[in-house]
């Protein structure tokens, strides 16, 4: 029991390593992103280089903030199959700002968002951008 235990724990480890590593490469300066200013307030910018907590941003308004990269996004159409149910997102609101949230429903070319400010809407992938782990 006591081996199988271990196991279990170095592949679980091992593969959170592999998806922070991947989500780390995606991410790289020059990358143009959406990222979080303050809770629920994301604005356009830039990665700049990574920082102690993940990644410097320098935002469009000439603001720059350190973020993780839970709170940033790149600001890329994702492919139609890197889109799944529970999938952290930001997405277009009807006031053409980008707000946090997660996926709630698919059904063909429509992707039902829960936002985390509890209101939902149906979008197309256009106004969907993936957040980091």
């Amino acid at each position: 029991m006591k081996r199988h235990s271990l196991r279990w724990i170095f592949v679980s480890l091992l593969i959170g390593v592999t998806t922070v590593f991947a989500w780390k490469t995606k991410f790289a300066a020059g990358l143009t992103v959406w990222a979080e200013w303050k809770p629920n307030a994301w604005y356009h910018g830039t990665i700049a280089e990574s920082c102690a907590e993940g990644w410097f941003i320098h935002f469009d308004d000439g603001d720059k903030k350190c973020c993780p990269a839970g709170d940033i996004a790149a600001d890329t159409i994702p492919a139609a199959g890197d889109i799944r149910k529970g999938s952290k997102v930001v997405a277009e609101w009807t006031d053409m700002r980008y707000y946090p949230g997660k996926i709630s429903a698919v059904s063909g070319d429509s992707y039902s968002i829960q936002f985390e400010d509890g209101d939902k809407r149906d979008v197309d992938i256009s106004k969907i951008r993936l957040r980091g782990p």
